[in-house]
Order: structure tokens, then sequence, then C-alpha cells
């Protein structure tokens, strides 16, 4: 039995030592000496031992002391790391050894884990690197969309400019044909002027520039203004909006300009993406001191899979259906931004074939 300990300890890829309640050496393999440097000689007693081995550690008081508090709280299991003075790195697991019942001594398992040790850093150097390079590209491309949009504004607003002077006739009657041209150039100056507003609030929003200045604002007056700017465009669409508003509503704190931008990019959202004919529903009500409004529309739906992920940027609904109808995917994450920013919540309800709710919460004003 003893050639059999004896042959599974010199077995083992770990260094081994057992010493017993007596503070006693009872048993070590050959793997421990060569880890440690330790001859037979010193093996006779911890007394030798020990110190020896403290030597060769970076902190050996440390070392000194958990050895001794080991053997205060003789129950006790523990696992850590060594870091020697010659740069390898030591795992060490310690647990008591029972016989019957009892506590027969403790058992010290020392493993060589240098190289795993130093390939972990490596490797989280190299995830730190990728993560600051990340960073650094997305801190650039904010800045791009920044600079980018300024610039775009001049040529834009040159276009719109120019092209109002020909449409009001300020040069001469424009000729029919010529004038509903006149007409097409403008509204897609007013697209394009969008997108890059759009791209503007994105790029202050990842900077953490958005500024908003909230203050009571009369939430029905608000929604109002909101669906009597976009009833023209639903009424050439041939689509039914309609205002549905709790009387007496409370005033929400909020900035008056971002929160009818939400209401417009909602609403707007709603003509947008639905045919036809269909019905748009803009809700206000009272909820829980708060505040709830409703953007309802018969349309399509939202898959689940695209509910999931449709208020992050540069995402829309199903591309096959919403390519047509254009943009780049920033409204509904700006309209998310927006509510937060306010202390609100935004959400959708919403199943394939059976229409849409956006909603949005905001804080009555104290």
């Amino acid at each position: 039995m003893v050639a059999l300990l004896r042959a599974t300890l010199e077995s083992t890829t770990d260094a081994i030592l057992v010493i017993g309640v007596d503070g006693e050496i009872k048993l070590y393999n050959q793997k421990f000496l060569s880890l440690w440097n330790l001859s037979e000689a010193r093996m006779k007693s911890p007394r030798e031992a020990v110190p020896c081995m403290s030597e060769q550690l970076r902190d050996p008081e440390a070392f000194l002391a958990a050895v001794r508090a080991y053997y205060a709280r003789p129950e006790d299991e523990g696992r850590d790391l060594l870091e020697c003075k010659d740069g390898r790195i030591i795992e060490r697991h310690t647990f008591p050894l029972r016989l019957d019942g009892r506590v027969v001594g403790r058992a010290w398992n020392y493993r060589d884990v240098t190289a795993r040790v130093r390939e972990e850093h490596m490797r989280d150097s190299l995830q730190r690197e990728k993560i600051e390079a990340l960073e650094q590209a997305d801190r650039l491309k904010n800045q791009f969309l920044s600079i980018l949009s300024h610039e775009l504004r001049t040529p834009i607003n040159a276009i719109l400019g120019f092209g109002s002077v020909l449409q009001d006739g300020l040069l001469g009657v424009v000729p029919p044909e010529q004038a509903r041209y006149v007409g097409k150039i403008l509204d897609s100056a007013d697209l394009l002027l969008g997108l890059v507003d759009d791209l503007l609030d994105m790029s202050r929003i990842q900077a953490g520039k958005l500024a908003i200045e909230p203050a009571p604002l009369p939430f029905d007056e608000v929604v109002q203004v909101a669906c009597e700017t976009l009833a023209p465009l639903a009424e050439r669409k041939g689509q039914h909006l309609a205002l549905q508003l709790e009387p007496d509503l409370p005033a929400v704190l909020g900035d008056r300009r971002r929160i009818v931008q939400v209401l417009l990019n909602l609403v707007g959202n709603a003509i947008k993406y639905t045919p036809a004919g269909s019905h748009i529903v803009l809700e206000a009500a009272r909820a829980d001191g708060q505040v709830i409004c409703r953007v309802r529309d018969d349309g399509a739906g939202i898959a689940p899979g695209d509910a999931a992920r449709i208020f992050a940027p540069f995402t829309q609904g199903d591309m096959s259906n919403t390519r047509s109808a254009g943009g780049v995917g920033l409204g509904l994450a700006i309209a998310k931004a927006l509510v937060e920013a306010h202390g609100g919540e935004i959400g959708l309800e919403s199943q394939t074939g059976q229409g849409s709710v956006f909603w949005f919460r905001l804080p009555v004003a104290p």
C-alpha cells in the first residue's frame, strides 16, 4: 500500500505536500522538491522547508502569514497564486485531510501556471487593445458624422434657398413643368436635411452631448401640434389620422422641441410604413403619475425578431418592406434617447399582420 501511495504521488503532475496536525511533514513528492529547489535534508521539518519556500517568493511575509492562518483555521480550504522572484507563478490549493470525520492533516497542491497566466494576460491585453481601438474608431466615427452633418447643411440650405426663390417666382414666372421639378428638388432637399439632422443628433447622443431644456409643458398642445403638422402628409396617402386626448391632461416636464421631435418621428413612421387607407390614432392619457402617449396603426405589424432591435441605431424593420420608404434607421434610436433623457421610457407592442403600437411615458411636471 505504501508503494502504491508513493507511485501515485510521483505520477501526479502537481507538487504535493502533506503536513499532519502535529505540524510534521508526512508526505511529499519529487515534483515538490523540484518546484521549490529543496533537498531531502530540508524536508525533515516544516521549519526548514517553509522558510526556504518563502525566500523564493516576492512577498514571503504574506506567504508565512497565510501558512499560520491555515493552522489557525484547519477547516479552511483555499486557492491562490504565488509570485516567485524568478518570475514563476505558482497556483496553490490547500485543503484539510479527514479520517473518520476528524481532521488529521493538511494537503497542499502546487502547480506552475506561469505559461497559462502569461497567455491569459496577453489575451486580456490584446482584448483591451481591441476595445480601445474600437472605442477610438467610434469616437472618430462620431466626430466624422458631426463634421459631415455641419458641412452638409450649408449646401443643402443653399439648395433650399435658391429653390424657394425659383418656386416663389422672384426671378420671373416658372413654367408649370419646371415648377413641378423645382418642387421635387425642394422635397428631396428637405429629406436630405432631415437625414443630416438625424446624423447630427445621433453623434451628439453617442458622444454624451445631447442637451435638453425641460420645463412644464402642456402635453395636449404638443400632441395637437404634431398631429396638425403631419395631417396633410396622411391625407396625401389617403390615410386617416385621428387624435384621442384624455380631458384635462396634466403638463409634463420636457423640452418642447425634443418632445415634438419624438411625436413627429413616431407618427411620421406610422404614416410612412402603413399603406393607403390605413387608420392611425394618436392617443394621450394619464397613467400612474405619468402621461402615456400611444401611436396606433393597422399596418403590417413588426415581426418579433425585428421588434427586439427596432430601437437600435441604423436599424429598421423588414428591409424588404421598408427600404422603399427610405431613411437610415436613426429615428427610433433618437426618439428612445430623447425619451430616456427626460426620465421616461419608450416601447413597442406589435404582432405581424395586426398593426403596431409605439408608446412612451413622460413624468408629470411637479
